[in-house]
């Protein structure tokens, strides 16, 4: 992850590729709908991204997101949940903390 950030910086894309607590990685071939949280970790207030994530390598689990501009429009210490549902369930990432410094 790329940390801090800039309020307002849309680029580099987050590619991020997931591993289970072995170090090997997730499949992500049948994902029916995917989610970014951002939580605030001073008042654990949580809000959904606005970006679009892409399945860039789904069998070696990783992905990119595109932030939205709402994404990257407050300062702060944040962490970053992912949520992705397959016909079976629902799988949560591992939170990614992330800091957006002010411009």
């Amino acid at each position: 992850m790329i940390s801090p950030w800039r309020v307002g910086q849309t680029l580099p894309l987050w590619t991020h590729t997931v591993t289970d607590d072995s170090g090997l990685p997730l499949n992500f071939t049948g994902v029916v709908t995917s989610v970014l949280l951002i939580r605030d970790r001073q008042t654990g207030m949580e809000r959904t991204g606005t970006g679009t994530f892409a399945f860039t390598a789904p069998t070696t689990c990783t992905f990119t997101y595109t932030w939205g501009t709402a994404d990257v429009a407050q300062a702060g210490q944040f962490e970053l949940l992912v949520r992705v549902t397959y016909p079976s369930g629902t799988l949560a990432l591992d939170a990614v903390p992330w800091e957006v410094l002010s411009t």
